[in-house]
């Protein structure tokens, strides 16, 4: 399945840049260095998200990129989807991944992206997975404080024997295949109908899934609509009316079907 270009997803290597202006290679075990290892894993899918028709584009892949700056670039580009690829530590086993917390999307793309890992691999699926911080908030400011879903990729272990699986070029690639995999099958999904209820004073309702479409109408708090399709974060309404943004701060998504 091709898809349209206009589709945005960010693809972000993790660390690299520290706070100070030096490098930060992440966790490391024996000759392996988390970054050399993620950014190249990014790179791969990158050019397979690329492949597939997705508008996409790598960040940090020279580790130029300190924390907030991969955060801010992420909200700059007008991205629909952002991944940051990570490896775990602490001695475990597996994938998982990180999505915002009460993001049902975030969590149906971090469980598809944590499986196709863990398949790929014959590792345990640790699953899709949220993270507190202080006060309640998210834990990772790269889940946090973007503005598209971003999800943070823990691939596997580099201080365990997952590490062997990703110690070659060709594991790197079969990696980002696996990731590539999943988040065409996020994109591909059509959504069973859902209730959606309005939570901003008002929302547009645009032509296509993305701000670029011209907008049809708007709608008001507390109004409730049926979404018969999702294309990442947008939702077609039943009525016909359009697309809306299906963000967790603009609408209150179930998760059960139900048909007003």
């Amino acid at each position: 399945m091709k898809f349209k270009k206009n589709i945005k997803i960010c693809v972000a290597a993790g660390h690299g840049k520290s706070k100070n202006g030096g490098f930060d290679p992440g966790a490391c075990s024996g000759c392996f260095r988390e970054f050399d290892i993620a950014k190249e894993t990014a790179k791969y899918l990158s050019q397979y998200l690329r492949s597939a028709g997705f508008d996409t584009e790598l960040i940090n892949y020279n580790g130029d990129l300190y924390l907030t700056e991969r955060v801010e670039k992420i909200n700059s580009g007008d991205f629909y989807f952002a991944l940051e690829i990570h490896l775990n530590a602490g001695g475990g086993t597996g994938s998982e991944v990180y999505y915002p917390k009460g993001s049902a999307q975030g969590r149906r793309a971090a469980a598809l992206i944590s499986s196709g890992i863990a398949e790929a691999f014959s590792i345990p699926d640790r699953g899709a997975k949220t993270k507190d911080g202080r006060n309640g908030r998210d834990y990772f400011a790269v889940v946090r404080d973007t503005k598209p879903l971003t999800l943070l990729v823990e691939t596997l272990f580099i201080d365990s024997d997952d590490v062997e699986n990703v110690s070659s070029a060709s594991g790197r690639d079969l990696c980002a295949r696996a990731i590539s995999k999943a988040v065409l099958a996020f994109f591909s999904e059509k959504a069973a109908p859902f209730t959606v209820k309005i939570l901003c004073d008002e929302l547009n309702v645009r032509d296509g899934p993305g701000t670029w479409h011209k907008i049809n109408m708007t709608v008001r708090n507390g109004d409730v609509f049926t979404v018969v399709e999702k294309n990442g974060n947008w939702g077609r309404l039943k009525s016909g009316a359009g697309w809306i943004n299906l963000s967790n701060n603009l609408v209150e998504m179930r998760e059960t079907e139900k048909e007003l």
